[in-house]
């Protein structure tokens, strides 16, 4: 368990995390746009999102959650994980049409399939009692679950946002919906399982 005393302690974690995110904001910030409205707008929903991830690690809920409170490790995920991903990947331009092709890797990384099951192990592995434990007494590992959880939840949302690479041609609104029903239902699931 770490207290509030021993969090400031550990300082040197959540900061290279903050300036990680703060480093994302300045790497993918639009540059040069067409429209000076989109970009601003890209712009805020970059910034808004490294916000929302620096909150998640050094507000007031980073110790609580570190001191054992389930509900707070889970709301401190929920921003990580689910809004700040979301807000950095509106921040960047849309993939271009043939990025699936000229980048194959990412394109099967971020394949809404793969995806889904990237998302799907990182959230059952770092919720295994055990693992869970683990997390709250070893400061590295908090750090490590921290990255795993906003890096699965880049994964998870660049094929909604249509980010980092084109989505496959089946992949659109229809499926999008399926889609973020089966993540909606199988996280009620997880939840009620842990």
């Amino acid at each position: 368990r770490v207290t509030d005393e021993q969090w400031w302690t550990l300082w040197a974690f959540p900061g290279i995390l903050v300036g990680a995110l703060i480093a994302i904001g300045i790497i993918l910030s639009p540059r040069h746009a067409d429209d000076a409205a989109l970009h601003r707008r890209r712009l805020a929903f970059l910034w808004s999102g490294v916000g929302v991830g620096v909150l998640s690690l050094c507000a007031p809920i980073a110790t609580i959650a570190q001191g054992g409170l389930l509900t707070a490790h889970m709301s401190q995920h929920v921003l990580l994980g689910a809004l700040a991903p979301v807000l950095v990947l509106l921040g960047i331009k849309p993939a271009s049409r043939g990025t699936r092709t000229r980048r194959p890797i990412r394109a099967l990384l971020l394949h809404p399939v793969v995806a889904f099951s990237i998302w799907l192990g990182s959230t059952i592995i770092w919720l295994v009692p055990d693992v869970h434990h683990q997390v709250l007494v070893t400061p590295a590992l908090w750090v490590l679950q921290q990255v795993a959880v906003f890096v699965a939840g880049i994964v998870l949302w660049a094929p909604i946002t249509d980010r980092i690479v084109d989505p496959p041609p089946w992949f659109r609104t229809g499926p999008k919906c399926v889609y973020m029903v089966l993540v909606f239902f199988t996280g009620v699931a997880i939840a009620n399982v842990f």
